[in-house]
């Protein structure tokens, strides 16, 4: 057990040094990274804890598409739940919703309410204390992945402390459950449909919503908007056609390259020590390769575009926004996207384990950065305390504020 704890700390290691497409990206040396999880790793008694020293060793890869899967990673990470999800708003974690049970109304937990303490901790102590628990390639992506895992924990009941609107605190005891992990909603405003008719000819289209059945059939629905809305602000799966679907619906370039792929290889052996050095002493050969979408433009639709991001903003989904601003006239609104948009392998490690790896880095279409900056809006909105609390959606509010006088001022004009 203690061979193959020690080979799958250093399968990783070697992993990440030979084939991670992002290792001169890294905050943290590696190498004494690696050193430093070594001792858990030889020490480590149970399956739970090997699996809890691999996930504090790969978040130093700083890549939210680095991850390690396995049922004893989920053991570390929770298997039961609170009867709430949570979102980082306006530097608090917000509740933004719950599970409908006697037991959570008995509680009175409702969504716009603060969460101050968890486990008996205050909110700031947890966050330092679960920072290894996830790879992110920025701050605004690491809070977002945090309060995924903030409900989660073992089964049983969890001190936690709420504020409501008026400022107010009570401390309760909310059981966590296995159950309810089937139970809570996946998207935010569950009972929201895929699109809606807004005022003013504008069409509201949730990307995360649609499906490969649905897909075709909403965006045909839509066709005689002035404009639409697309809120990109989710994941996509990598294999998913809802992505395709939507640039065929919208593309006004046949012929467009949409990222630029960066592949690094060792033409030599490399003997440094370290990843530094190898950086350093040992040049790599590098290959550019472009991206290019082609496809018809016939029978496109010809109104206003406008796509609404933020850090949920990922991997799949956040290929589709670039490829959206490079076949077609396009404004963002929202916040910063992830900046994780590369497909990842899966290595396989002892005991059963798995390790997603990004094997080509993915830039813009003027060759700078991607990774770890993500796509900056032209229109900056926020969602806020006040839009759990009220039950709007500020971004989208924003988005028909911005598009108010562009098709009433310019009609029939493109941007």
């Amino acid at each position: 057990f203690m061979g193959s704890r020690v080979l799958a700390g250093a399968r990783v290691w070697s992993a990440m040094r030979a084939r991670h497409a992002h290792r001169d990206l890294y905050d943290d040396d590696i190498d004494a990274v690696f050193e430093r999880a070594l001792p858990r790793l030889e020490s480590a008694r149970y399956a739970t804890e090997y699996a809890a020293a691999l996930l504090s060793f790969v978040s130093a890869f700083d890549d939210a598409q680095v991850t390690l899967r396995g049922a004893t990673v989920d053991s570390v990470r929770g298997v039961a739940t609170l009867p709430f999800r949570v979102r980082w708003a306006d530097g608090r974690a917000v509740v933004t919703d719950v599970v409908s049970t006697e037991e959570a109304r008995a509680l009175d937990i409702r969504v716009g309410q603060e969460l101050t303490a968890v486990d008996g901790f205050p909110l700031p102590a947890w966050l330092q204390e679960r920072r290894r628990a996830v790879s992110a390639p920025n701050d605004w992506s690491r809070q977002h992945l945090l309060m995924t895992l903030l409900p989660r924990g073992a089964v049983g009941a969890s001190l936690v402390r709420l504020r409501d609107v008026t400022g107010r605190e009570r401390q309760l005891a909310v059981p966590r459950r296995v159950e309810t992990m089937a139970l809570l909603p996946q998207v935010e405003r569950p009972w929201q449909p895929a699109s809606i008719a807004l005022s003013g000819g504008v069409a509201y289209l949730d990307v995360n919503r649609l499906t490969e059945q649905t897909v075709q059939a909403e965006l045909d629905r839509h066709r005689s908007a002035r404009a639409w809305v697309l809120d990109l602000r989710g994941t996509l799966a990598d294999s998913s056609m809802v992505a395709a679907a939507v640039l065929r619906a919208v593309r006004t370039r046949p012929v467009a390259v949409v990222a630029r792929e960066l592949h690094r290889y060792q033409s030599v052996p490399c003997l440094a020590e370290s990843l530094r050095e190898q950086t350093a002493q040992c040049p790599d050969e590098r290959e550019v390769r472009s991206r290019v979408s082609r496809g018809d433009t016939t029978g496109q639709y010809r109104g206003r575009l406008v796509a609404l991001v933020d850090e949920r903003t990922a991997g799949a989904m956040e290929r589709l926004a670039l490829a959206l601003e490079a076949t077609t006239e396009i404004t963002f609104v929202g916040s910063a996207t992830a900046g994780s948009p590369a497909e990842a392998v899966d290595v396989p490690l002892p005991g059963g384990l798995v390790l997603g790896v990004p094997a080509a880095e993915l830039r813009r279409t003027d060759g700078s950065q991607w990774q770890r900056v993500g796509i900056a809006p032209v229109v900056d909105a926020r969602l806020t305390l006040r839009s759990y609390r009220t039950g709007t959606d500020e971004v989208l509010q924003r988005a028909q504020e911005w598009l108010a006088p562009q098709l009433d001022g310019r009609a029939g004009r493109r941007r």
